[in-house]
């Protein structure tokens, strides 16, 4: 039964889009951890 659980959780996976890639904003500086929007000025990094 657990397994069943855990094979279906892992289908419907929330953060598969999800870029856990580190960078620093070139705008304010700040190191962001997840994702691609800077929190505190609201750049956008493109990962091309």
């Amino acid at each position: 039964m657990v397994v069943l659980v855990s094979v279906q959780r892992s289908k419907n996976d929330p953060y598969k889009d999800l870029s856990l890639d580190e960078w620093n904003c070139p705008e304010c500086g700040f190191l962001v951890q997840v994702g691609s929007k800077c929190i505190y000025c609201g750049y956008i990094h493109n990962n091309i």
